[in-house]
């Protein structure tokens, strides 16, 4: 490798918030971000002088640099892009007016947060003419969503009962495990960019419940 030339980072965002009382906020933010870079590597290896590149030495990896042998310095390109929304509930609930029950007799609140989110990584290549093309490996796609939903319910002073659930989703589209298979098999699972894919996606859900007390 020559290592990396160039990098640059974008991240735009925008929210949105509307509060009509005390006691009820909602909010929406939108955010999107990308990554661009590009990267100068070089293969050196033992190979016969070439009419290509009649200044390359053969047989010294070694002695091998891009001044002599610019037919084999190739390029990679690559993007890694995604966005996100995020929505966002906070409401105070008035006390239950229920004759003769204790239940709900305070006020409580409830809070909705949901994010949904997407990327795609990239990874495209070209160059090395002499000792064969750089490879451009196929998109990965990936896919998040997270709910959390939270009540809490002060019933005495000092302490409060919270109750909570949680939600999580994450997909991935990667098409290039099969990349590997001249060296793993074509049965394996293994992808060259993140490893095995056999666990996805993936799904989680958890639920809870807390005593809260304030000193």
């Amino acid at each position: 490798m020559i290592g990396l030339q160039h990098s640059s980072d974008y991240t735009p965002s925008v929210g949105v918030a509307y509060q009509p009382s005390e006691a009820l906020n909602l909010s929406v933010n939108y955010s999107w971000q990308a990554t661009d870079w590009n990267m100068a590597g070089m293969q050196r290896e033992p190979h016969a002088p070439s009419p290509i590149e009649p200044t390359c030495p053969a047989g010294s990896p070694d002695s091998q640099t891009p001044q002599n042998c610019p037919a084999q310095v190739w390029t990679s390109y690559g993007r890694d892009q995604g966005s996100s929304v995020t929505v966002g509930l906070q409401a105070l609930l008035p006390p239950l007016a229920l004759e003769g029950s204790q239940i709900l007799r305070n006020k409580s609140k409830l809070s909705i947060n949901y994010t949904y989110a997407v990327s795609t990584d990239l990874t495209h290549a070209n160059g090395d003419a002499a000792l064969g093309p750089a490879t451009s490996f196929p998109n990965i796609g990936t896919q998040f969503q997270e709910l959390i939903v939270q009540y809490e319910y002060p019933f005495k002073k000092n302490m409060t009962l919270e109750l909570g659930y949680y939600f999580n989703h994450f997909g991935e589209n990667d098409f290039a495990w099969d990349n590997l298979k001249s060296w793993m098999g074509s049965a394996s699972p293994n992808s060259t960019f993140v490893g095995a894919t056999t666990w996805t996606p993936y799904t989680g859900n958890a639920g809870y419940i807390a005593l809260k007390y304030r000193f």
